[in-house]
Parts: C-alpha cells; sequence; structure tokens
C-alpha cells in the first residue's frame, strides 16, 4: 500500500509540472522592439532556474584597481572627474611611469584616463579557461560588462565619443566580447551583457541628462546594434 501510494504521488506530481510547464510555455509572449513590450517580457525560465551567474566587470580601471572604502573600483574615472584626490594621486604615479607630464594631463579632460589604454594589456587572459573555471564552480550564465559608463567598448565599435576608444584597437587590441562569448557558449553556459547608455565622457551627461536619456534610450542605439552584429 505505501509503495502504490508513492507511485500515485508521484504521477501527480509530475502532472502538475506538466501543467505548470505547459502554462509557462502559453504566456510566453514575442518580444516587440518597444519599450512596452520589453518591460512585460517577464524572466526567462531558465534565468529563474540558474543558481550562480558570474558578473564581470574589466576594463581600463582594472589598471588602477582602486577604490576608496565602500566605493567602486569601476568608478575611478568618475572620481577623477569630480577632483578625488587619492584618484588623482594614483594616477599622477601612473602617468609618471609613462614618462608622461602628468601636469597637464590632470588639468584637463579626461584628466589622463585614456592613458590607461597602454597599460592595459591582458597580455595572461585566456577566455577559455575563464569559460572552464566557471563551469567547474557550477555558473549556469555569465554577464559581461562590455560598455561600462567610461564608454569604453570591450569590442570594435568606432563611433565613440573619445577616439579609439575600444579593446580592439587599443588597450589589449582583443575583441573581448566575441571572444569570451565563444568560450562561455562552448561550455554550455549562457552569455548575458551589461550596456550602460550613460557616459561620463559624452559632453551631454550631467548637462543636459533629459535630452542625453531620449538620445541614448531608444532601442536603435547604434551601439547597441554593433554590439548584436559581434554576438
Amino acid at each position: 500500500m505505501k509503495c502504490l501510494f508513492l507511485v500515485v504521488a508521484s504521477l501527480l506530481s509530475l502532472s502538475v509540472v506538466q501543467r505548470a510547464t505547459a502554462q509557462q510555455v502559453e504566456n510566453v509572449k514575442t518580444v516587440e522592439p518597444t519599450w512596452e513590450s520589453i518591460n512585460e517580457r517577464g524572466y526567462p525560465q531558465w534565468f529563474s532556474d540558474a543558481k550562480l551567474g558570474i558578473f564581470i566587470h574589466w576594463g581600463l580601471y582594472s589598471v588602477p584597481a582602486y577604490a576608496s572604502p565602500e566605493g567602486y573600483g569601476e568608478w575611478y574615472y568618475k572620481g577623477l572627474m569630480a577632483g578625488d584626490e587619492g584618484r588623482f594621486a594614483a594616477m599622477r604615479m601612473l602617468l609618471q611611469q609613462q614618462g608622461l607630464d602628468a601636469d597637464s594631463l590632470l588639468g584637463q579632460h579626461p584628466f589622463g584616463y585614456d592613458h590607461l589604454r597602454p597599460l592595459w594589456q591582458a597580455e595572461l587572459w585566456q577566455p577559455q579557461q575563464w569559460a572552464q573555471l566557471f563551469k567547474e564552480a557550477g555558473a549556469q550564465y555569465v554577464l559581461l560588462v562590455t560598455k561600462h559608463h567610461d564608454g569604453y567598448c570591450l569590442w570594435d565599435y568606432d563611433e565613440t565619443v573619445l577616439p579609439q576608444w575600444n579593446s580592439v584597437v587599443s588597450g589589449p587590441r582583443r575583441n573581448i566580447v566575441e571572444e569570451l562569448t565563444t568560450a562561455v557558449r562552448g561550455e554550455g553556459m549562457r552569455m548575458g551583457f551589461y550596456f550602460s547608455l550613460p557616459e561620463w565622457s559624452n559632453p551631454l551627461h550631467g548637462t543636459a541628462r533629459r535630452t542625453y536619456r531620449e538620445l541614448h534610450g531608444k532601442l536603435s542605439h547604434p551601439a547597441v546594434q554593433g554590439l548584436g552584429d559581434e554576438v
């Protein structure tokens, strides 16, 4: 009798799961290229089921790797713009190590931040090794910051505010987005992308934020389209 009860309970549980799965499929909506459609899209089932994901911040700000207590290392450029003494001291040292005129560069935008490019070489980076490590850790997905608020792109995109502001033509001279995506998907994990619309280096940022949001908040943003071509 006990065995029969377990069998019946198992069949009932299976039936509930099947109905729930069918309901989820029925509730899936086609996403249209509008904000209204995107806001109603919900979360995909695989994301709800995933227990672990890897979120990667990696860029020019990784060179100084500087952050105040409870601060963000990736906001290093913002600290320079705000006149933070600690960040200015760190940048002065990095500029002097390259034999550059620190006083002159720190006295004007972008405060020497663009000179971090030759220092970020990523010479030891092996995307396949990263992907294998993430897989072994139990991750089901990986999320890469393709462009942070400094505007520096990790793929081949040339319509940036600052010249040569991507990792293919400067810095590592590698397509970080493409290489990591290939490695991650090759290990059977899902790949996601973080793309920052606000850019500190954009002259519209901070002076005409409403206009900036209207300009960059469009789904047809050319940089987003360019990123789609890479993946």
